[in-house]
Order: C-alpha cells, then structure tokens, then sequence
C-alpha cells in the first residue's frame, strides 16, 4: 500500500539550456508532476497512479502551466533504476525534460 503523500524532486534543463527542477508528488492513486523554472513558471498535470511498473511504462500527461502554456509531457517510469524521466513540449514552442530520482 502507498503512503499517504510521497514526493520524489527531480532536475533538467530546457531546450535553451536553462535549469529547471522538477517534483513527483503522489497523494493516494493520483500522481502529479510538476516542472518548475527559474524564471518564475510552472507547469503541472495529473494522472492516475496505475502505471504498470513491471518493466518499463511510459505516460503522456497533459500540461497546464502558471502563465497559460499548455502542453504534454512523456513520462517514463523504469522499475529497476528507480527513476521516471518526463519530457516535455508547450505550445509556446519551449521544450525540456527533468530526470527524477528514486521513485
């Protein structure tokens, strides 16, 4: 059985180069990912946590972002590292991808 809350952080960068960070937060069967910027926004979505994690599974999650961005991210959860990847575009055309640890 799953905690209450579990939160795994995360870093990456954007297409650019510029640093962003990111944050895994699993609150019952509901999963949110969250890319943050140094330049004051943030993008976020939910899904169920259901992934099937015998090997290697893999999400698309629909973005919603503080300044009006909307987007998708790819994320992929591998079992055996204990590591989720997302990556991710916005309509606005920026682009990146934040690596989590220890899931």
């Amino acid at each position: 059985a799953a905690a209450c809350s579990i939160n795994t952080g995360g870093v990456g960068q954007m297409q650019d180069g510029a640093p962003i960070s990111g944050n895994i937060g699993r609150n019952m069967d509901q999963v949110t990912f969250t890319v943050l910027s140094a330049r004051g926004w943030q993008c976020s979505g939910t899904t169920k946590a259901d992934f099937d994690l015998t090997t290697v599974a893999t999400r698309s999650i629909p973005l919603s972002c503080s300044d009006g961005a909307k987007g998708n991210g790819i994320v992929a959860l591998n079992q055996y590292s204990n590591q989720a990847t997302m990556t991710f575009a916005l309509d606005d055309g920026r682009e990146g991808s934040v690596a989590f640890g220890s899931m």
